[in-house]
């Protein structure tokens, strides 16, 4: 009697072995994330399950946890939709008929950091675009109020500078042209900075010169004595303010004479400026982080982080460019309302 228990117990062992040898194999395999995942950010986790079986992805990081049922979107293949709640090293695993797949870890983001961005444009007091660069070649579109953005064009090569004719057409330089946002070229000529009169007139600057482009296109030169010019505001008494940016200096140039005077010298390489609300000269110096008030005569603020551009918004709030690192995504949008600290915008994509 106890052979026959030990026969029967010995054919079940072997029976489960070649039952567990005839079920096939489950592999699970997470589609590579984005380069960059925000907090907040909405992504859609693609998997793979062999043999199809509908899995639930789980994350968890420092204490917190959440969970999506996935979706069939063809045969093995699953998509669960996922917001972080909050920036850090997240673990990721797949959950599929009670057993646990892990799915290796994501960094997420508190921000999403720019690619060496440059101009930046205040459309109203909610909506900025934003020049990005590094390889991303595009032109943003953000929300200054939420910090979500979306892509306004990528139709444009190389872009850099922004400007807003006094009809309402956003225009946008480059290495190969001047182009409206739509990606029209309205004129072949390389540029930089970009100022548009009221009367049609748009102004610019390349690495050695200012010039301006008039009725049909006519192209002249205002001054050649400039160094990688970064900045160039068109003033309410219609003269041109220059960050000659290399020498350390700004230039004040009359259009009708052509007339150049330093306005300020021994600055620490002045990149982008505007004329503000109040009728005062701001300017940032990329080497100090500051941010410069000519009329006022101060130091608005020195804690900014590789200043290279701003904008001044219709609620006299003024943004800020920061370029951050030129060889990975660093930079960033600072605020500054002049009743407080620096603040940040935490960028997020749609």
């Amino acid at each position: 009697m106890i052979r026959t228990a030990a026969l029967l117990a010995a054919l079940a062992a072997l029976a489960a072995c070649i039952a567990a040898a005839a079920a096939p194999t489950l592999v699970v395999r997470l589609a590579a994330p984005p380069d960059t995942l925000v907090a907040g950010q909405r992504w859609a986790a693609h998997l793979t399950v062999r043999p199809a079986a509908r899995p639930t992805f789980r994350a968890a990081s420092a204490g917190k946890a959440l969970t999506s049922r996935a979706t069939a979107t063809g045969r093995g293949r699953y998509t669960a939709i996922v917001r972080f709640p909050s920036a850090g090293i997240w673990r990721l695993a797949a959950v599929v008929r009670g057993r646990t797949f892990p799915l290796g870890r994501v960094r997420v983001l508190a921000s999403y950091p720019l690619a060496l961005p440059a101009q930046i444009l205040a459309l109203d007091e909610r909506s900025l675009l934003v020049v990005e660069r590094l390889g991303r070649d595009r032109v943003l579109r953000v929300d200054t109020e939420t910090g979500r953005f979306s892509v306004a064009t990528k139709r444009i090569p190389s872009p850099w500078g922004l400007a807003r004719t006094a009809n309402g057409r956003v225009l946008v330089s480059g290495g190969s042209g001047i182009y409206e946002l739509g990606g029209r070229k309205i004129a072949d000529v390389a540029a930089g900075p970009l100022a548009a009169a009221p009367n049609g007139d748009l102004y610019f600057a390349d690495q050695t010169r200012v010039g301006r482009i008039g009725d049909g296109g006519r192209i002249e030169t205002l001054s050649s004595s400039v160094a990688a010019p970064h900045g160039l505001v068109l003033r309410r008494d219609g003269s041109l303010v220059v960050s000659d940016s290399f020498n350390g200096r700004l230039l004040r140039i009359d259009p009708s004479t052509r007339a150049t005077t330093v306005i300020a010298s021994g600055l620490k390489n002045p990149l982008g400026a505007i004329e503000a609300a109040d009728g005062d000269l701001l300017v940032v110096e990329y080497d100090t982080g500051r941010l410069l008030r000519f009329g006022g005569g101060r130091v608005v603020t020195q804690s900014l982080r590789k200043p290279y551009a701003l904008a001044q918004s219709a609620d006299s709030t003024v943004y800020i460019v920061e370029s951050g690192d030129d060889r990975r995504p660093s930079g960033g949008i600072a605020r500054i309302s002049f009743e407080g600290p620096v603040g940040r915008l935490r960028l997020v994509p749609r």
